[in-house]
């Protein structure tokens, strides 16, 4: 996940995204998760088709562009003592999703 390279005596370390998103993806498949929606981008693409390859039911694994989507997305998914967790990079917005899972339970129909 990470690469190592030493420089002029100089120790350099860097994430190779592209992988961190497929490991991410994978260990989510393996995890037994019920349902996972990926937000954003290229990265979030690749981690929702990993957890599709890992093992993830086509039907319960969801990339969508935006935080907006995926607060409509988690909303229709959620039920009643469901488990859910938000994470994700400040600049996809995922704020917006915690505060549709906090709306009012009428406002959703399904909490």
């Amino acid at each position: 996940m990470t690469n190592h390279v030493d420089a002029d005596d100089q120790a350099l370390t860097w994430l190779d995204e592209d992988r961190l998103h497929e490991e991410c993806g994978w260990d989510a498949a393996q995890s037994g998760l019920d349902f996972l929606i990926a937000v954003g981008g290229d990265p979030a693409k690749r981690l929702a088709e990993a957890a599709r390859t890992g093992g993830m039911r086509p039907d319960r694994v969801e990339w969508v562009a935006t935080s907006d989507l995926a607060a409509a997305a988690v909303v229709r998914a959620v039920r009643a003592g469901d488990l859910v967790l938000v994470k994700g990079s400040r600049s996809n917005r995922l704020e917006r999703v915690v505060e549709a899972l906090v709306g009012s339970p009428s406002e959703h129909g399904n909490h």
